[in-house]
């Protein structure tokens, strides 16, 4: 939980150097159907020029607000979010057994 809090608190203060050192060189990072820049992206350097490019053109933040468009435009979106965050967890959870 360290390395994600780390990775949430780089974030939030805008150090993406910080956060680049968060990620496994070998990381992917796959988004949400439908998400506009799909991926998945490949390889801490791949992952960080997205993330370096969201963070320029968008604005992201780790606390819950409500949204500024209609509800209807977001159902389903979080349902394939926690798919995804299912999948890596459970990828990251062999990895981490096998060391």
């Amino acid at each position: 939980m360290e390395i994600v809090r780390a990775g949430l608190e780089a974030w939030n203060a805008g150090d993406m150097d910080a956060l680049r050192e968060t990620y496994d060189p070998g990381t992917i990072f796959r988004t949400p159907e439908g998400w506009p820049e799909p991926g998945p992206y490949v390889g801490r350097e791949a992952v960080m020029r997205q993330l370096e490019q969201l963070r320029e053109t968008c604005v992201y933040s780790f606390v819950l607000f409500a949204p500024p468009v209609p509800l209807a435009q977001l159902e389903g979106v979080l349902d394939d979010q926690v798919e995804i965050l299912q999948e890596e967890l459970k990828s990251l959870r062999q990895i981490l057994e096998r060391n």
